[in-house]
């Protein structure tokens, strides 16, 4: 239905403030009330799928349970609280009082938005007389990898989409919750992450070592080289009437109390991937097949400098944190084959886990990054 003029919103022009860059790109915590964020849906991207928050309050002060909260005196985000606001970085090319500060004109800027470099403020050489090699480091590793060393909130690793919950949404799974919902982290137990290093390409035309979180994502497509079908189509297949198909129910309750969790959700066999294959043919969906993609999200904010990472062991020693899961389980035992933001060869690296999961094992040793780094230069 057409709205009257009377009902339009009256948006006045205004300088861009915080809180409206955080309605689409994640959670922008301004006020004084103890932060509180719930995940699991659509809102707060950027913190669902990175755990970034962009706020000047201290951690320790937020009404989320957090492992050693008592000690994380420092603020979510160095940037904001030295008032430091999105429209500084992430302005627009064509704004003449934006195009030129610093060492780093528009032109010259990240693709992503007009991003600025963190050189365009910063002093690489200065603050850092305990860094070896400081030139090679520099050349060779992205900032945030020692300034936003650890998430403390979880973010998401897993979307099954292939598989339909109760209330209609899709079975997800997060690092770094260890107990809880996600939609409800003051009474769940976060630990946080170490996000996964990876070179990845600059807009200076080299690759740097930089932090992201991997999700990985399955689905049903009409065909293999079709696109992901319509939720409506896959809820119908699933469910009748707002409740699950008598067929479903009987394969997949497997402790038969008639209806079905979330470890029964799970294509894990030949037979349940087949009916409802078979059920999705019946709502006219063409040649139905699961396929699975890994996307990478970077991670540009939650920036410390006390807790800023000084340990060479980080990047240079084995006994890291552990590989960095990809998945829980394999729907229909497919791997992912389509990749946004990272090489295909990566791939290479990731193995199965003894529960049927997938794993990507941290980087070797990095002692000869910075050379290479140095050497393209």
């Amino acid at each position: 239905t057409a709205l009257d003029d009377e009902d339009l919103a009256v948006i006045p022009m205004a300088q861009p403030r915080p809180e409206h860059c955080g309605n689409c790109h994640g959670l922008v915590h301004t006020g004084t009330e103890p932060l509180l964020v719930k995940l699991g849906s659509g809102e707060n991207w950027a913190t669902e799928t990175t755990g970034q928050v962009f706020s000047a309050q201290r951690i320790r002060l937020s009404a989320l349970n957090l492992r050693g909260k008592d000690a994380l005196g420092r603020a979510w985000d160095l940037h904001a609280q030295r008032l430091v606001e999105c429209r500084d970085c992430h302005y627009s090319k064509t704004a003449p009082e934006r195009a030129s500060t610093g060492d780093v004109v528009a032109s010259e800027t990240h693709a992503a938005g007009g991003l600025r470099d963190c050189d365009s403020c910063h002093v690489d050489l200065s603050g850092h007389d305990w860094l070896p090699e400081k030139q090679k480091h520099f050349a060779a590793v992205a900032c945030e990898s020692c300034h936003a060393p650890r998430s403390y909130l979880p973010a998401r690793k897993q979307v099954d989409a292939t598989v339909v919950m109760p209330d209609g949404k899709h079975l997800m799974s997060y690092r770094g919750l260890a107990q809880g919902k996600p939609d409800d982290l003051a009474r769940g137990f976060s630990v946080g992450y170490q996000p996964l290093l990876m070179e990845t390409p600059t807009h200076e035309g080299v690759g740097k070592w930089a932090p992201l979180n991997l999700v990985s994502r399955w689905y049903w497509a009409a065909g293999h080289d079709g696109v992901e079908i319509d939720g409506a189509q896959l809820r119908d297949a699933w469910a009748e009437g707002g409740r699950y198909r008598p067929e479903v129910i009987a394969l997949f309750d497997a402790d038969s109390n008639g209806s079905l969790g979330p470890d029964e959700l799970i294509l894990d066999r030949a037979d349940k991937v087949a009916l409802i294959r078979s059920l999705l043919v019946a709502q006219g969906v063409a040649e139905p097949v699961i396929k699975a993609e890994v996307r990478a999200h970077h991670i540009h904010h939650g920036v410390a400098l006390d807790d800023a990472n000084r340990d060479c062991a980080r990047c240079h020693d084995e006994s890291q944190e552990g590989d960095f899961e990809l998945a829980d389980h394999l729907p229909g035992d497919v791997l992912p084959s389509v990749f946004h933001g990272i090489p295909a060869s990566f791939k290479d690296s990731w193995r199965m886990t003894a529960d049927g999961g997938l794993s990507l094992p941290r980087p070797a040793p990095l002692s000869d990054v910075a050379v290479k780094s140095e050497e393209r230069r």
